[in-house]
């Protein structure tokens, strides 16, 4: 997946099994978001090592999702099923805007 990251999930890991995995792994209550992006991290602050001055710029953003209920008449949006989610990530970036990686993100 680290090699398509734009990718949807069953496209970026190529087979069935493999997507059943990622699948199992995201949905498995012992893994933290944070052993998560652990790796990531790791990279990222290899990659800040580089340099002599790095930002490390907060955001807010607010996922919504919704289900429809009832997807044979589609219905209003009365008959939804909506999930909202507030994601705060660090990242770090170049004073050049280069980005080199998250840092950090809590949910």
């Amino acid at each position: 997946m680290g090699d398509k990251p734009n990718e949807s999930i069953p496209v970026a890991c190529g087979g069935w099994a493999e997507t059943l995995a990622a699948y199992r792994f995201f949905d498995n209550e012992k893994v933290t978001s944070d052993q998560r992006l652990s790796s990531h991290l790791e990279a990222s602050i290899k990659r800040i090592a580089c340099h002599q001055v790095v930002l490390l710029p907060q955001d807010t953003i607010d996922l919504v999702y919704t289900i429809n209920k009832d997807s044979k008449g589609l219905g209003t949006l009365k008959e939804t099923e909506k999930t909202e989610i507030f994601l705060h990530p660090t990242i770090a970036i170049t004073p050049v805007r280069v980005y080199l990686g998250a840092v950090g993100a809590k949910i």
